[in-house]
């Protein structure tokens, strides 16, 4: 199928044949749009609390004392971290489900020491089951081909073998990039202010500044040795944070002093933000008593919402 771009408002479909289904998503706002699109595939789980921590993750730990270690740095420079993930170098010749007993020895102690700091482990897993090992000896593989759970051939009783990793990965060293040089492929995705103010065209060009949510809007300073953010606050009522000064300048570009140690965040009126004082992880964190920042806007109203739970549920 090729799709092109007419002079607007047009779209062109071509495609050789067959049976299209076609979903048109007329908004008008982006907001709408993504609206619309979660109305026809399902809005998405909300994850589990602690999965928006910071996770540490590699491999190469070799072995548990160099993963000790690491953890231990972690604590000693007070990085506030939640997840701590080891890859297929713990694992028992490299078998999901398995841990290496002689290179990672004591490795489910660690974890429990882990979960009673209020962080949790992960243990990457591969999608292939080895089917090499002798018989009776790997129950993932042995009770597998006694379920019948594989995936096998269509009409046939032969299993997939498919391929490790569902990625373009070759394992060429060298840092020639395999993927178009595209700036829309590179992440991270960032919201800015077009998306909560469709009508204001001043805002399609920012490309520095990004909004959490529909009331904090950050403009970090992303140029060095520069102390100052050229930076658009959109028409409405914003406040500074901390200090709650209102932001007289709305609606036009103006240059926020932004030194190294500084990154300029404005709250939007008509918003209730709750906060919290920030732990070492999320389940010191969720601890911590709650203050609400109240920004009023020009009518002196202000509304928010809060989803609390036990941290570990995922959401519907």
């Amino acid at each position: 199928m090729d799709v092109d771009l007419q002079p607007l408002p047009a779209i062109s479909y071509t495609t050789i044949g067959g049976i299209i289904d076609l979903y048109l998503f007329t908004g008008p706002t982006a907001q709408d749009v993504i609206q619309q699109y979660w109305d026809v595939i399902g809005k998405p789980a909300m994850p589990p609390y602690w999965s928006l921590g910071f996770h540490l993750c590699r491999w190469g730990y070799n072995n548990i004392d160099n993963l000790r270690t690491v953890i231990q740095r972690m604590r000693d420079a007070e990085f506030p971290y939640d997840v701590q993930w080891t890859d297929i170098d713990a694992m028992k010749s490299n078998l999901d489900f398995t841990y290496d007993p002689t290179n990672f020895n004591g490795l489910p102690d660690l974890v429990r020491s882990l979960q009673s700091e209020g962080k949790h482990y992960v243990n990457i897993i591969d999608p292939g089951i080895s089917p090499t090992q002798p018989p009776g000896t790997y129950p993932p593989y042995d009770d597998g081909l006694q379920r019948a759970i594989f995936m096998t051939k269509f009409n046939s009783t032969e299993l997939i073998i498919g391929q490790d990793k569902n990625e373009p990965l070759n394992g060429v060293d060298g840092s020639i990039d395999g993927c178009t040089n595209n700036s829309l492929d590179k992440p991270p995705f960032v919201p800015n202010e077009s998306l909560r103010f469709p009508n204001d065209n001043k805002t399609l060009g920012v490309d520095q500044q990004f909004l959490i949510g529909r009331a904090i809007l950050v403009s970090p300073n992303l140029v060095s040795q520069t102390t100052t953010v050229h930076a658009y606050i959109p028409q409405d009522v914003w406040y500074e944070f901390p200090s709650g000064v209102k932001v007289k300048a709305v609606g036009v570009f103006t240059d926020l002093y932004a030194p190294l140690e500084k990154i300029n965040v404005h709250v939007r009126g008509g918003f209730i933000i709750p906060m919290q004082i920030p732990g070492s992880n999320l389940m010191i964190s969720r601890g911590n008593p709650f203050t609400l920042l109240v920004a009023q806007s020009a009518s002196e109203n202000a509304t928010g919402n809060l989803f609390w739970d036990d941290g570990d549920t995922i959401g519907e």
